[in-house]
């Protein structure tokens, strides 16, 4: 039997505030992510940045 292939994705707008606690929730996890992707929904407080440098250190 295969494992199971598993995508998390992110969406993000304005969500710097809580942004850092929804992405340790997704590294602490049990079963870990094969892929994550991010969408950024035209932010103005930086969710973007944030977004880029914490899925940039994960892969």
């Amino acid at each position: 039997m295969s494992r199971p292939y598993v995508t998390a994705i992110v969406v993000a707008h304005d969500g710097a505030r809580r942004l850092g606690e929804t992405l340790r929730a997704l590294v602490n996890q049990s079963r870990s992510p094969d892929r994550v992707g991010d969408v950024d929904n035209g932010s103005k407080d930086g969710s973007a940045d944030l977004l880029a440098q914490a899925l940039a250190t994960a892969t």
